[in-house]
């Protein structure tokens, strides 16, 4: 749809005054071609036409998509001139209390041009283009989405377009969008997500260590019934430790856990619990360890507390391995807070509880301990004797700096942590450094 708000005019050879008066359009060779006139008082006016554009040189102000079936180069003659008379009908009306405005008018013109050229065309595969290069369009890959969320007559010849490309879009960054919408709807579009199953499951563990298609098997797994996914479970069989550490690897595991049943995925996490301190400090990996606390079995959480629990104390001094223990504290049972509560108090040097508290990450785990409240006597008498110290002893050497102690003792001292707070900082104008 072509639409202009200057006056202009059309002809294939000089234009008048007269001709300038009112909009008029010329159909040159079935093609629509404007000229732009400027009247310009006291001049030549032949002087101030400006050549005939070509149709490379006018921009629409709405255009139709570059959507498969409506590709200019795609269609047949009969289909060409369909548009063109869309265009000329549509583009110079104006609105009014009966039409509506005119952006109203175009907008309606431009739908049912589409929607009319879209469901003729629709069983033609070969007039929607390539699908190796499907993946780079986001245009292309929205239509694609779009025609998928239409009713099954609309979707099916669609998705029968794209399964035999599916492998490949999964890898592309506009492309796993489509193959994502594909496992939502292939249940009501086929009636079997086996279809999709078998064209994934050979590239199933390059698709989890890549940019895109991690996407696309996380989508599966939230989605597909978990007894039809049997296969990816074995195909990930002896690689547990190297998808919790891979950066979009962890992601896959940690839908895993979430959605799937705990007798399907015991395997996996039985690989990953003798390498729980090592995978409990990594960047990625901690994130499933989280994952296991908040949806995993007991079991599973016991085993993991046998080989970090004596450790407990480094690791929440660890910038990565503290939020772990925050996990386990939030979401352990009673046994498993006991066995942490009593490693974190039963140390002492640089990993005594004061130290702990006073350090910029084991701040956070100390303080979950007062929400413990089996343990937040016990705890808080033993910081209560420190606790000047753990206020203001280092107030000096934060530059300014909120101390992390304070955090402790704001939860476990709600109440009287400010009046403790400026006494220790008192002391501390006539009492040298320790």
């Amino acid at each position: 749809m072509l639409v202009y708000s200057a006056p202009m005019v059309v002809g294939a050879g000089q234009a008048t005054l007269s001709d300038c008066n009112s909009f008029q359009t010329f159909d040159y060779n079935q093609h629509v071609q404007l000229w732009y006139y400027t009247s310009l008082q006291g001049h030549d006016y032949s002087q101030d036409l400006k050549p005939l554009p070509t149709s490379e040189q006018i921009v629409p102000a709405v255009a139709v998509p570059d959507f498969p079936c409506c590709d200019p180069e795609k269609m047949t003659p009969a289909d060409k001139a369909k548009v063109k008379r869309k265009r000329c009908r549509g583009g110079y009306k104006r609105g009014n209390a009966s039409t509506g405005s005119a952006a109203n008018q175009v907008s309606a013109t431009h739908k049912t041009l589409v929607s009319k050229t879209c469901e003729d065309l629709q069983p033609m595969h070969s007039s929607w283009g390539n699908t190796a290069d499907l993946g780079q369009s986001f245009d292309r890959c929205k239509w694609v989405i779009t025609q998928l969320e239409s009713s099954r007559s609309i979707a099916l010849p669609v998705f029968e377009w794209i399964l035999p490309a599916m492998k490949t879009l999964a890898f592309s960054k506009h492309g796993c969008r489509v193959i994502q919408k594909a496992i939502e709807v292939v249940q009501p579009i086929m009636g079997d997500d086996h279809v999709v199953i078998q064209e994934l499951t050979g590239s199933i563990v390059d698709l989890c260590k890549d940019l895109h298609g991690n996407h696309v098997v996380s989508k599966m797994i939230e989605v597909l019934p978990a007894a039809h996914l049997e296969v990816f479970l074995e195909k990930f069989s002896g690689t547990a430790i190297t998808m919790a550490r891979h950066q979009y690897g962890c992601r896959v595991l940690e839908r895993l856990i979430e959605n799937f049943p705990p007798h399907q995925v015991h395997g996996l996490v039985t690989e990953l619990i003798p390498e729980a301190y090592s995978l409990c400090c990594h960047r990625y990996a901690n994130f499933v360890m989280q994952h296991i606390f908040e949806h995993g079995l007991q079991t599973w959480k016991d085993a993991i507390i046998e080989q970090i629990g004596d450790k407990s104390p480094e690791l929440a001094r660890h910038r990565i391995a503290s939020h772990v223990l925050q996990s386990a504290i939030n979401h352990g049972n009673a046994e498993v807070k006991g066995i942490l509560v009593s490693a974190l108090i039963g140390s002492d040097g640089k990993d005594s509880l004061l130290e702990i508290a006073c350090s910029s990450y084991g701040s956070f785990v100390i303080a979950e301990l007062a929400d413990i409240e089996a343990h937040k006597d016990q705890v808080a008498e033993l910081l209560k004797e420190d606790l000047c110290c753990l206020i203001g002893r280092r107030v000096t050497d934060r530059l300014g700096k909120e101390f992390p102690g304070r955090r402790v003792a704001v939860k476990f001292f709600r109440k009287s942590w400010q009046r403790l707070s400026c006494l220790a900082l008192h002391n501390l104008g006539s009492e040298p450094m320790p």
